[in-house]
């Protein structure tokens, strides 16, 4: 049975927790972008809209009732914790405009969360977060390159990387699911990449592959991922994409009658987001989220 796994509420309260307490003692004292006697501005953006948005777009107004909470209890240190959200559609360009947006006119101290691994690459180069020195808290992407402190000097991770989790389904396979025909769905970015080369690295070999672009996601391109998992016998499939991606796949697959072994990758898991989407009970409860 698919876990109700309490990854993303673990790391939305690691992240709204420790900001607090990351502000409440890393401030420097020089600090005036974004940093008043009274006031700290964070920022983040998130696709609020768009085929990537199910489940993401929860996330700045679940921050923001942490946030409240700390602001009705005094704040940090007496300032008042503000979150601007902006809205990027999952769009790399987007992401570029609207965190431009949050430093040059919001004048933010701080990203907090920033969403998704390729819209974090485009921004992190496009915008010179590193030159500019802003700080960029909690990642909410796994990519394995955002801890290369000499190039990504003022970002901070908090998710385990894809590449780790890549490696630990790769065993998972080889100890459960032994002389079986293997497929994977993977988003085409440094997000899906990251794990394609845990996995080769682990000696996993997938019978199908099939990379899809984000954005594109929808009925309509998981009905041809089916038919190609289907012609080539993939009787344990692999997903690592997003959620929407995700219940795309599973929904059609419920459709078509085609039922392989579901192993779903830690981003397009969240079995609430799974079910509005229209995939049907039994089809979580023979998942598995290694």
């Amino acid at each position: 049975m698919i876990r109700k796994t309490r990854i993303k509420r673990t790391w939305l309260a690691a992240a709204v927790i420790a900001s607090g307490s990351l502000l409440a003692t890393a401030l420097p004292a020089n600090a005036e972008t974004g940093v008043s006697a009274r006031e700290i501005k964070l920022g983040i953006t998130l696709p609020l809209t768009g085929a990537a948005s199910p489940g993401y777009n929860k996330i700045g107004n679940a921050m923001n009732a942490y946030f409240k909470y700390v602001n009705d209890n005094g704040g940090v240190y007496g300032r008042k914790v503000t979150l601007i959200q902006k809205n990027d559609e999952f769009s790399p360009q987007l992401a570029i405009a609207k965190t431009n947006e949050l430093i040059l006119r919001d004048k933010v101290f701080a990203l907090v969360g920033p969403l998704g691994t390729a819209n974090y690459t485009a921004v992190h180069k496009s915008v010179g977060l590193a030159k500019r020195r802003v700080p960029s808290l909690f990642l909410n992407t796994g990519f394995s390159g955002f801890s290369n402190k000499k190039s990504y000097p003022t970002s901070f991770m908090v998710l385990p990387s894809y590449a780790m989790e890549a490696k630990i389904i790769a065993q998972f396979l080889k100890e459960n699911h032994a002389g079986k025909k293997l497929g994977i769905v993977y988003q085409n970015d440094e997000f899906g990449i990251d794990g394609l080369g845990a996995f080769k690295a682990a000696g996993t070999k997938f019978d199908v592959t099939i990379p899809y672009t984000s954005g594109t996601q929808s009925a309509a391109t998981a009905q041809t991922w089916v038919s190609q998992l289907a012609a080539g016998g993939a009787e344990v499939v692999v997903m690592f994409g997003v959620t929407s991606a995700t219940g795309a796949l599973l929904g059609v697959s419920a459709a078509a009658m085609y039922a392989p072994q579901w192993i779903l990758g830690s981003v397009g898991s969240d079995p609430v987001t799974l079910r509005a989407l229209g995939v049907p009970v039994a089809v979580l409860n023979g998942a598995q989220t290694p």
